[in-house]
């Protein structure tokens, strides 16, 4: 029988098992070289970085205005650089010693907020009132806000008023909603429903959210403005698109109950009290809770209602506290469990909660000593982990 040829003929294909061999070298190769290749890139780019920031902080030394804010900015927020808010502040300091009013600006707003430099509260309504008097509409309403509450110099409701006028009239959102709280209220200024209502309107237009909400409390009951409902509601959506769990639950409410003239769409108003109790609003955990027990907008789920009371109940809601009670006494929801039953009533209780106490009465009877003795010990050990997180 002839042998095989070890030899192959020009051209023919090597074995699969040989080529087979070959191919995680040929590859290995190819991604090293480019490994290589992107870390000579990477070398290079950064040493373009620092040359451009050597650069900067030359100019900077050298007295550049420009260059002083953009290494400012650049330390603040962590831009190309790692964050340093003690090296912003130099910077911001030598442009604020070069009359930069939005560096005065700036540093009153680490000043206040102690952040990057030591907190020091009058050192910082100083910088807001240059920067103010300059006419940075920001810093006008930083100094507003803090005349409004006496921090860093005495409380000053006129003055406050005047630094969010000026404020709000060049376009400060910020300004314009505390402008239209200050006037609803009469503070500083005689009440006006309906100047409050165009300085909210103003404020909303621009995304505030808690403008949002205000504008559309004031449609809703008709207070400065033309009754709206559907044009409140719309409000109130933006306000909650952008997180607000005060908006979202009051739009679900209102979409749940159909009340105030809203048409009533119970799974969209259940759909945003879910994102109420996921953001942690113990009311909307509780009516969440409601919702599930009775089937409105969601299917009737006794487990999930009980979750949803229990959340709410941890965060103190005592009504909530009244019904995780309930569900454990009657073992809906959840495996019947008098001894906890009891502990949320005494919890509920102390809250003032008087149809607990009248549960608990009630339930004492059927209670065992040890029973009541593990409900004292669950009710006294959450009323210390409770004040414990609590500031």
């Amino acid at each position: 029988m002839p042998r095989p040829n070890p030899r192959r003929a020009a051209g023919a294909p090597l074995p699969l098992r040989t080529s087979l061999l070959w191919l995680p070298l040929v590859v290995g190769a190819c991604s090293t070289g480019a490994d290589l290749v992107q870390a000579e890139q990477a070398a290079e780019q950064a040493e373009i970085r620092q040359a451009g920031l050597d650069a900067l902080e030359a100019a900077a030394a050298a007295g550049d205005l420009a260059s002083q804010m953009r290494l400012a900015s650049m330390y603040y927020d962590g831009r190309t650089v790692p964050r340093d808010r003690g090296r912003a502040s130099v910077w911001y300091r030598a442009a604020a010693d070069q009359g930069h009013a939005e560096a005065y600006y700036s540093l009153g707003i680490m000043l206040e907020d102690g952040d990057g430099l030591p907190q020091d509260l009058p050192a910082a309504t100083a910088a807001y009132r240059v920067a103010a008097e300059a006419g940075v509409a920001e810093a006008q309403t930083n100094l507003g806000l803090m005349a409004l509450r006496g921090a860093g110099m005495e409380a000053d409701t006129d003055e406050a008023y005047r630094w969010l006028s000026s404020a709000a009239e060049l376009g400060a959102a910020r300004a314009q909603f505390m402008l239209g709280s200050m006037i609803a209220n009469g503070r500083g200024t005689s009440p006006d429903a309906a100047a409050a209502v165009e300085w909210y309107e103003r404020a909303a237009r621009q995304g505030l959210g808690p403008a949002q909400e205000l504008l559309a409390a004031a449609l809703l009951a008709g207070q400065g403005a033309q009754r709206d409902p559907g044009l409140a509601a719309r409000w109130l959506e933006l306000a909650a698109d952008q997180g607000s769990g005060r908006a979202q639950e009051r739009l679900g409410l209102l979409l749940v109950t159909g009340a105030d003239g809203i048409p009533k769409d119970a799974p969209a108003g259940a759909s945003w009290l879910l994102k109420a109790a996921e953001g942690g609003t113990p009311t909307s955990q509780f009516n969440l809770g409601l919702l599930y027990i009775r089937g409105d907008g969601v299917p009737a789920d006794d487990s999930e209602a009980f979750r949803w009371f229990s959340a709410a109940a941890e965060q103190g809601l005592s009504e909530a506290q009244t019904r995780v009670g309930t569900m454990c006494e009657a073992g809906r929801g959840t495996r019947e469990d008098l001894a906890a039953a009891a502990s949320w009533y005494m919890i509920a209780g102390r809250e003032g909660n008087l149809g607990a106490l009248r549960r608990l009465e009630a339930l004492d009877q059927r209670l065992s000593p040890a029973q009541r003795k593990a409900a004292q010990e669950r009710a006294l050990a959450w009323e210390e982990a409770r004040t414990q997180r609590t500031p």
